[in-house]
């Protein structure tokens, strides 16, 4: 059974046969970060960092990364490496990912992005991501949806 921590920010939890609203009491935001919180938080890492190479810690060696959830997916290194080269282009002023559904194994987050292209340009893009988890912590699956830009 897949166990989901759903609104943080409310701190809304269903844990086994346990839900409800936490009175502060019951557990703290530390017992209810998830593996995909961590994976989020190092996406978040890499992409401020501009470290494309730590890209390639948070995939498994088996995956899927889709840029567009509707397109093929990148499934090898090279192919994830070249897509993330406009990043060491972008001036960063702003980058949120805030998780909506974090799971072990399972997430979304909301993401939004401020910067500055190569060219001087001012672009906001806001979208979501999926993730599922290996074992070890890495992506099989990514997908990413641009709702703006």
């Amino acid at each position: 059974m897949a166990i989901f921590t759903i609104a943080r920010r409310t701190k809304f939890f269903y844990y086994g046969n346990k839900r409800g609203f936490l009175n502060g009491n019951d557990m703290d935001d530390n017992d209810m970060e998830k593996n995909t919180d961590r994976w989020f938080a190092g996406l978040k890492r890499v992409w401020i960092e501009k470290d494309i190479e730590g890209v390639r810690e948070l995939l498994s060696t088996d995956f899927e990364y889709y840029e567009n959830p509707f397109g093929l997916p990148l499934t090898t290194w090279e192919s994830v490496r070249n897509a993330w080269q406009g990043v060491r282009d972008q001036d960063i002023s702003k980058l949120e990912i805030l998780p909506l559904i974090s799971g072990d194994t399972e997430g979304m987050a909301m993401y939004e992005l401020a910067f500055r292209d190569r060219q001087g340009n001012d672009r906001e893009v806001r979208g979501a991501y999926y993730v599922k988890l290996d074992s070890e912590g890495c992506a099989i699956r990514f997908r990413r949806w641009r709702v703006a830009a």
